[in-house]
């Protein structure tokens, strides 16, 4: 009985770590997927993260208008999101396209010349033929231009491995979107230990007091 007594914490950590994912596989925690919203300007396109519209749009146009547009004009989104390319007047009077290029010279652009590229082309729009949107499941860069203004108007889409689709995501399940199972093992080990060091402290007093009738 008093080796049963000894082992008994023993037992209660040993079933604790059982029910533990076995690798110590991370846990991933996914975002909500959103619609981020590029401007379409008569000379050039901008995220309006980045810009308060008004008096931000002069600070785009210097930034984002040229052959090589600076990096705080790049749309940085997570996998799954999507890009809503939108021309509210009076922003874009003009016609304009959101068309797919293969790297950062913008030189090679249209429909299909990318594989990996899901923008592919919009087709050269008038207002109010806008909004243009893209969803980008796979992480990467990918490049835009205009093809009415392919040297002024050009842009890029940075996508993170992160996933933005469901909520959190158990690796070790496989990307099961229940959660992760780490919280409830440490709970439950916890709980048998607990119950464990119960039952030896109640066999305890029995061999202290002798047996009850």
């Amino acid at each position: 009985m008093r080796k049963l007594l000894r082992l008994a914490p023993i037992v209660g950590l040993f079933s604790m770590v059982a029910i533990l994912p076995y690798d110590g596989a991370s846990v991933e925690t996914a975002q909500a997927a959103i619609v981020f919203n590029k401007h379409v300007h008569d000379d050039y396109f901008h995220p309006t993260g980045s810009f308060v519209p008004g008096p931000g749009h002069a600070t785009a146009q210097a930034l984002c208008m040229g052959a090589s547009p600076d990096s705080t004009c790049t749309a940085t989104i997570n996998t799954g999101d999507s890009i809503n390319w939108l021309a509210p007047a009076p922003l874009a009077v003009n016609a304009h396209s959101v068309t797919e290029c293969t790297d950062a010279s913008w030189l090679t652009c249209g429909a299909g010349v990318s594989l990996n590229n899901p923008i592919e082309d919009s087709g050269v729009r008038f207002q109010p033929g806008w909004p243009y949107v893209v969803a980008f499941n796979v992480p990467g860069t990918y490049y835009y231009r205009c093809e009415v203004h392919p040297t002024t108007m050009r842009g890029t889409v940075q996508v993170n491995a992160i996933s933005s689709v469901g909520g959190p995501v158990d690796m070790l399940a496989g990307g099961d979107s229940g959660g992760s199972s780490l919280p409830y093992a440490l709970a439950a080990g916890t709980g048998i230990v607990a119950l464990a060091a119960a039952g030896a402290f109640v066999a305890r007093r029995r061999l202290a007091t002798g047996p009850t009738e």
